[in-house]
């Protein structure tokens, strides 16, 4: 088992993308889950994670002890490769920030064992949590441990160097360079919005340069309640993958954005006021949820009116 950081390049999730891209258009079989993993046994299989043809998750047993395990298969490295490695790396730093933070240790982290990587596959072996997603709970405690949440991530920023080269940086210039190429894409899978699009984007485009001199802060990324595991009085953080260091309330605008937390950050709207951030992941989520390349309606209209 490794427990070295794997670094990800920019190149490499250029490159993973087109490689998933070209496996989501080709017909791929049902993947089945890797039943035995060196010394971990499979005892439950959990269903692909969203709809990827190369992903897999299960926990496992070794001893009496069970884990949780994700895992990547493959001929060729695509974007979920990368992905996970992130998730790892991610998951390694925010474990080791978290034992130099006194407060806030209602917040944790399932402890990571490390990876187990062959020529097919990449195995990440965490800590199994027999909890309950943070999306099952009231809405009441949904906002308490959330807030919970977005302090520790904002806590652990300020212990970690923004020149971290494990950790992406997401300035307003990023978003604003991958702007053109989003609205390009609305634009041929949605002709008949082509004004709309143009007139959001532009507003996007405007609210953007207003953000060049935001001192970046770092946000999980994927902050939807899902993503975050309960149980007792604590809280554990899952699925860092996309952590970053990026504009303030990045976090809590992106969330915003989606139908169903809606009522969330209703009661959070201070810090999750974000217009940019906001209309820019509704442009982004029009063409990237659901099925890879068909325009999904409902965040397109959110991001033209």
């Amino acid at each position: 088992m490794k427990n070295k950081k794997i670094e990800v390049t920019f190149l490499n999730m250029v490159i993973g993308s087109l490689v998933l891209a070209i496996k989501r258009f080709s017909k791929t079989r049902e993947l089945m889950p890797v039943k035995v993993i060196e010394d971990f046994k499979l005892i439950k299989d959990i269903k692909k994670i969203n709809n990827s043809d190369s992903m897999s998750q299960g926990i496992y047993q070794k001893g009496r002890k069970h884990y949780f395990i994700k895992t990547w298969h493959g001929n060729i490295k695509d974007l979920n490769y990368f992905m996970l490695a992130k998730e790892f790396n991610n998951s390694t730093i925010l474990s080791e920030i978290y034992l130099k933070l006194t407060k806030n240790k209602d917040v944790r982290l399932p402890k990571i064992y490390g990876y187990i990587e062959n020529r097919n596959t990449l195995s990440v072996i965490y800590e199994y949590i027999d909890g309950k997603s943070l999306e099952d709970l009231s809405l009441k405690n949904q906002i308490l441990y959330l807030t919970k949440v977005e302090y520790f991530i904002r806590e652990a920023g300020k212990k970690i160097s923004v020149n971290n080269k494990f950790v992406v940086k997401k300035s307003a210039s990023y978003y604003l360079q991958l702007l053109p190429v989003i609205s390009l894409a609305l634009i041929i899978k949605s002709p008949e919005n082509t004004f709309n699009i143009v007139r959001s984007s532009s507003e996007i485009f405007l609210l953007g340069i207003k953000q060049l001199n935001s001192k970046l802060v770092l946000n999980h990324g994927d902050f939807s309640p899902d993503n975050f595991i309960v149980k007792g009085t604590k809280i554990y953080i899952t699925d860092p993958e996309n952590m970053s260091f990026t504009l303030p309330g990045f976090d809590l605008a992106t969330i915003k954005a989606i139908d169903k937390y809606s009522n969330i950050t209703k009661q959070i709207i201070d810090v999750a006021n974000d217009k940019f951030i906001y209309k820019y992941s509704c442009l982004q989520l029009s063409i990237g949820s659901g099925t890879f390349m068909k325009i999904n309606k409902s965040y397109l209209r959110k991001a033209i009116t």
